[in-house]
Formats: structure tokens, sequence, C-alpha cells
């Protein structure tokens, strides 16, 4: 699930701000205030990681799948093409437990923030940093640039490629500060940490074992050069250690290899990939070191090379390249790349206007998981799942359109003719007819209702799902979406001017359905400095606590006199 969407200079939006999404968002504001450019903003980012291996710009803005933005100066705030663009998402982390350092929340979410910018309007749009945080856009963790490596080839007259390698440094905002973070954990002045402060000194002078095999013994030879940069930081004590060169040998080595918008590998680790070995090792092998201490000089080579084997096992258990680090803050990039990738996937963009039904169409032998951008790929999706077929016609009763759907195969080869059929329940006698044939409304609900029941776990961007609805029928759509985000695990964000829809889901929360934290409304309001936008809390009776900036929904009153 989407936490968070960040956006700076991006369309309506200059100034930064951070919209938080629930499982049910509801984006209200006057129009061009700035809630479509909400979804474009998730669009263009779906897209470009979709266009990834055609060799494409990292900043896809036109001839798009989803949005076409035209180019970066209609994309940028103002148009102003020498600001820089940021789009930001943040992901749960919650299952994510075991890869996260210590010090991080889960529930606060991981999130990545891409800024895109051009240097000259000839140039192609390039992704000039990678933010990965945690929580609050403010938490950041490392900030990647791009190498300086991706200008054009003179030699061959070849343009400019995106590089594919970042370079990233330790961040320092916010409440995650890794000095104050090492300090707690390993002050080496502490008197109880003089055993762990002897072990370190000892074992940085221990030559490596002749019979490693040589990616054991680089590693052997690795760890104990941080842990002599260790100490002598941590002696020198921690918030003087900043920009020091030990303190960049330790942490100023991140890089990572990039696929288009996402951090697939990471070339040189960062953050002291040792330190999570580091912990381990005090309780499982002080015994066997305080023993060398107190051993009698003939017992000492016996005890050194037991200690040794146990070094060896942990170092096993402990491989970098298998197992979570505490402090490996380029690997963390990684996997936040993979849990955007995952959101990116997910995320199921339904536009605002359906595509017109036809009176006959051709099945071409693929299997479609959405019904598409425009609805087309609903007649696919029903012709392939008949026990959807089921499940839409119960919700079709559900909502009262009147009318129950059919697939019907009409001939062609191998049966790849078929059409859709409206079997009216209202009247008399049971009369087919063409979708094409009937009002338009039920043309541009039915793509909404297919979706909501034939994906589970998916992230529903629509915009005005009430389009061409009657106010009766948006009042049940609410009812839609809340049961499919309960029972499917659907995440909508719901880009919408219905009042009716809105009533319907705080009526359910008021009946105790919904829980008021899993529903979050916004205003989209535009300003002199760009669109901002507002959450409206709402209580466990359904009520807003707060009512809306520039007084939306209060039409009706005051046409009511």
């Amino acid at each position: 699930m989407i936490q968070q969407v960040t956006l700076e200079n991006f369309k309506a939006f200059g100034a930064r701000q951070c919209i938080p999404l629930a499982p049910l968002t509801l984006l209200y504001g006057r129009n061009s205030a700035g809630k479509s450019s909400i979804l474009q903003s998730l669009c263009l980012l779906k897209q470009t990681n979709e266009q990834r291996d055609m060799g494409s710009p990292v900043f896809v803005t036109h001839n798009g799948r989803y949005v076409d933005l035209g180019g970066f100066h209609d994309v940028v705030h103002g148009h102003n093409t020498g600001q820089q663009v940021s789009i930001g998402l943040t992901v749960r982390a919650a299952n994510l437990t075991h890869a996260l350092p210590y010090y991080l929340d889960p529930h606060e979410g991981l999130g990545l923030e891409y800024t895109f910018g051009t240097r000259a309007a000839s140039e192609d749009v390039r992704l000039e940093r990678l933010c990965v945080y945690t929580g609050d856009h403010e938490n950041s963790l490392v900030t990647f640039s791009p190498e300086i490596r991706d200008r054009a080839n003179t030699r061959t007259g070849q343009p400019a490629t995106p590089p594919r390698t970042l370079l990233g440094s330790v961040e320092r905002r916010g409440s995650i500060d890794l000095l104050a973070e090492l300090g707690r954990s390993f002050d080496l002045t502490k008197p109880e940490n003089a055993v762990l402060v002897r072990f370190l000194e000892y074992w940085s002078q221990v030559e490596t074992p002749p019979d490693l095999e040589p990616a054991l013994a680089r590693r052997w030879m690795g760890l104990q050069a941080e842990f002599r940069q260790f100490i002598a930081l941590s002696r020198n004590g921690w918030q003087r250690a900043r920009g020091t060169r030990e303190w960049h040998d330790l942490f100023g080595k991140l890089t990572v290899d990039m696929h288009g918008l996402l951090p697939v590998k990471v070339l040189t680790q960062g953050g002291l990939p040792g330190l999570g070995f580091l912990k381990s090792i005090v309780s499982e092998v002080a015994l066997q070191f305080e023993s060398l201490l107190t051993s009698p000089s003939e017992m000492k080579s016996r005890v050194h090379g037991v200690l040794i084997k146990h070094l060896l096992l942990m170092m096993d258990a402990h491989d970098p390249s298998t197992g979570p680090q505490q402090w490996d803050i380029a690997r963390l990039a990684v996997v936040a790349g993979q849990e955007v990738e995952g959101v990116l996937r997910k995320l199921v963009p339904i536009g605002p206007i359906r595509r017109p039904p036809a009176r006959y169409y051709r099945f071409g032998g693929n299997s479609p998981t959405t019904v598409g951008y425009d609805g087309q790929h609903v007649p696919e999706l029903l012709f392939r799942r008949t026990e959807l077929v089921y499940a839409v016609n119960q919700w079709l009763q559900k909502l009262d359109i009147g009318y129950k759907i059919k697939v019907h195969p009409v001939g062609g080869a191998a049966g790849e003719l078929f059409e859709l059929r409206l079997e009216d329940k209202q009247s008399s006698v049971w009369v087919e007819a063409a979708v094409s044939d009937v009002g338009f409304g039920v043309s541009q609900v039915l793509p909404i209702v297919v979706q909501s029941l034939a994906t589970t776990g998916q992230i529903l961007a629509i915009e005005q799902p009430e389009v061409h609805v009657h106010p009766r029928l948006q009042a049940e759509l609410g009812d839609l979406f809340v049961e499919s985000a309960a029972k499917h695990g659907n995440q909508f964000i719901l880009e919408t001017h219905s009042e009716h829809l809105a009533l319907r889901i705080q009526r359910r929360i008021r009946e105790g359905s919904v829980n008021p934290e899993d529903v979050c409304v916004l205003y989209v309001e535009r300003g002199h400095d760009g669109s901002t936008v507002t959450r409206i809390p709402l209580d466990r009776d359904g009520d807003f606590t707060d009512g809306f900036p520039g007084g939306f929904f209060t039409e009706r009153l005051q046409e009511l006199g």
C-alpha cells in the first residue's frame, strides 16, 4: 500500500506537499486545483518504470501508456525549467522488518524520492537525485546522485545515455542520526565495553588463516580494517568523526546500480556492514575470548584456534550477501526500490472517460489482468473468467442497475468472436440488448465494478468514478469500494466531485463497517504559490471534524437559501 505521495514543483504543486493516503482515499477540490496531478504523478512513475528496458529517458513525459504530459516545460511548476521536479513514494514497510536497521520503525514506512531536471532544452530529462527516507520525508537516510559519466560519446557521436550508477552520501536530517545511534550502541569509552575493545584490538592484529577460501579471506581482512577504523572513530568521539577520512571510508562508500528508476544492486556497500556481525559476536565469542586472556601460555595456542573457528562460523552465518546488515544503507536503498517496484506493478490507473462499448469483440489470445486505463480490456476479462461474470452480476444487482451481463460467442475461428449483452431485468419480459445499445453510464461504471472484483491487493487509482452515473448509484459505488478494500485488500485513490460517494462512506463509518483511520478525505486547493492539500479528519460518527476549505459541500445549502 502507498502511505504517502510527496510532490514538489510538479504541475500545479510548487512547494513540497506530503499527501497521505489510506485504503480509501477521496480527492476533492475545484476544477484545475491539482487533484488529477496527484494521480498523474503515480502514472508517470509507473509508465517510466515499465519503459525502462526500451532505452527511454528516465522521465517519460510524452507518448506514454497512461499519461501524456508533454515535455518538461509542461510538467515543471510555473513552466520554470530551471527548477527541479520531485516525486516521492512512501510504502508500507511492516513486512520488511527482517531487512530494516533496528533503529527504523517499520510502521513509519520506507520511501524513495526522485528528483528530475534538465540542463538545456535540447537535453533529455535526467534523474538528478534519489533520496531514501523513512516516515516523514525529512527523515532522510541517504541521497544518491548520478556518477559523472553520462556525457555524449564524442568519438562515436552517440547521444548521452542515462547513468546506471549512483553514488550516495549518508544524510543527517530529522530524527535519524547515524552518529547518535552509533554513540548509543557502541560507546567504546564505557567500562562495560572494555572486553569488546580488547577483542577488536586483538582480532585486528590476527593474521588471516592460510586455508581460507579467497572470498572469505577478503571479508576477514575487510572486517579487520573496518574495526580498526571503528575503534579510532569511537575513541575520538562519534560527533567529531563526521568529515574525517575514517568516516568517509566507513560511510562514504555507497554505490548502487540502477535499472531505470530503481536501485537494483549494491556495487559498493556503505554504512559499516560489519556492525551486524559485531553485535552478534559479542555474546557468542565473549567466553572464548575471556578464556584466551586468562589461559596459561601453553594453552593460548589451542584456545586461539578454537576462537578462530568460532569467528569463521560466525562470519559464514552472517554473510552480508545473504543476510540483513544493520548499517548497510546502500542495501536498504535496494530494498526500498524493490518495494516501490512492487507498488508500481500493483497500481491500476483507470482514466476519467472509459472507452465506449463495441458491438462485437475478438479475443486475441491474451488474458489481461486489469481492465486497462480506458477500460478496454473489460470484454476479454469477462470472456476468460466466468466466475468474474457471476461476481459482477451480483454487484450489478446490489447497485440496482437493472441489468445482468452475459457473454455470447458469435462464431469465428475457435470461437474468437463474441459480444457482451445485457439482460434487462426491469421489464415484465426479460429482453437482451447489446451493451452499446443501453445508456452510456453503464459502460462507464462497468470497468470500475469489474476491476474492483477482479484483483486482490492492488492499488486502484480512478478518476471520476461517478461520471455519467445517477446520484443514487454514486452512493452505491461507495459500498463497492468499501467491500473491495475490506475483502480483497485493494487500495482506492479516487479523484471525485461526488458528495454522494462521501456520504455513503461516512454512513458506513457511523455504522461501524469502516474505521475512520482507513478513510482519507483530502481537499486540494489552488493558491498563488501552487496547490496545497489538506486532510479533513473524520470521527467515529463519520462526521468531518473540520469544515472543507473554500466551502466545498456547502453549495446545496446555499442554493436552498
